[in-house]
Order: C-alpha cells, then sequence, then structure tokens
C-alpha cells in the first residue's frame, strides 16, 4: 500500500497523486533530469518517479521530522534538514548513486537550535548555506 502524497502540476494542469497521505510533505525538489521528485515526507526521505507517481525508495532511519531539502548542481549530493521545533536540528548530506538514489557515505552535521526551513548548494557543490 502506498503511504506517501505527492502532488505533480504541468503549469497550471494537474498530472496526479499518489494515495493515502499518512504524514505532511514538508519539503520537495526535482532531480536535474526531471524524472525523480525527492520529498520529506514526515520524518521520511522518499524518492518518487514522476512519470508513474511510483515509490522507488523510502528511508526511515530515526530521522526527526525532514522540513528542507536540497540537492547540488551536479545531483551528486542531497542535503536534509531534520528536526523538531524548539530542539536542535541537523542536516544529512547523502551521495548520491548512478542510479539517482542515495548511497552509503551518508555526512551528518549538528546545525542550529531549532528548526531549519531551507537549504541552498553553493553552484560549485562544494558549500551548503
Amino acid at each position: 500500500m502506498n503511504t506517501f502524497l505527492i502532488g505533480l502540476w504541468a503549469f497550471g494542469l494537474f498530472v496526479g497523486q499518489n494515495p493515502a497521505p499518512t504524514e505532511p510533505v514538508r519539503a520537495v525538489i526535482y532531480s536535474p533530469q526531471g524524472d525523480l521528485v525527492y520529498a520529506g515526507q514526515g520524518s521520511s526521505l522518499v524518492m518518487v518517479n514522476t512519470s508513474d507517481g511510483s515509490l522507488l525508495k523510502k528511508i526511515t532511519s530515526g530521522f526527526s521530522q525532514v522540513t528542507a531539502l536540497a540537492l547540488s548542481k551536479d545531483g551528486k549530493k542531497l542535503a536534509m534538514a531534520e528536526g523538531n521545533p524548539g530542539q536542535k536540528g541537523s542536516i544529512r548530506v547523502f551521495h548520491i548513486g548512478a542510479n539517482r538514489l542515495p548511497v552509503g557515505g551518508e555526512l551528518v552535521f549538528e546545525a542550529h537550535k531549532d528548526l531549519i526551513h531551507d537549504l541552498a548548494f553553493h553552484p560549485n557543490g562544494d558549500m551548503l548555506a
């Protein structure tokens, strides 16, 4: 059973969505090729195929609420902010494999005293704001 919800629109035309939302989606970003959507849904990171809406991968390894996502320009790094209101937040950086799904080598940075609402990679991919 699908337990995620990603709605897709094409300039005002509703393309479709997955059924049965169980947790809110707080962050969404397209892959550079446009065929994948990375989304932070509750405490999970999900990857969805944009052509048919199928779930490609869901990672739920003890994250707090996912609040922001950023993808490096070359598509090789995915940054994810997580946290809960009033508690220390953190940032996880995943290496993206040839299939554009996260692979090993995750880095974790302790961040602010509260939630992080946005992330951005420097154009060269070596810095994160």
